[in-house]
């Protein structure tokens, strides 16, 4: 299942940098395009535990990626180099992290097979 090709050789999910969450995304963010997290993120919202898609932790991060981009919550939006991003603030337990969600657009070498959406901390690219 390659939908993503964010590092070279189109190897990002197979190789474990990225985890799939489309079909969490879909649901709780309403995005129509294949969507991933970093292992980062991932380590962040649970630390030590195996990746699970449905994990409520994940949900709450992506129902605030939905919040942020209808201007429910404060966000920052700004473009990127294969893309448009947008950060928003997210909790986990009584911490703060800071999260970044990039559209990569269609036809651009980063992303061959069309639109996609990662989603990661604010320090990773």
């Amino acid at each position: 299942m390659d939908r993503f090709s964010v590092i070279p050789g189109a190897d990002a999910l197979r190789d474990g940098v990225l985890l799939d969450v489309t079909e969490t995304a879909q649901t709780c963010a309403n995005l129509t395009v294949p969507a991933a997290i970093t292992v980062g993120l991932w380590r962040s919202l649970a630390p030590e535990e195996e990746f699970n898609p449905t994990d409520e932790r994940l949900k709450e991060v992506l129902y605030r990626l939905s919040f942020a981009m209808t201007g429910l919550i404060p966000s920052r939006c700004f473009d990127v180099g294969n893309g448009e991003a947008i950060c928003f603030k997210a909790k986990e337990g009584a911490k703060e992290i800071v999260v970044k969600a990039v559209a990569q657009l269609e036809g651009l070498p980063l992303n061959q097979i069309g639109p996609a959406c990662t989603i990661m901390l604010e320090h990773e690219d």
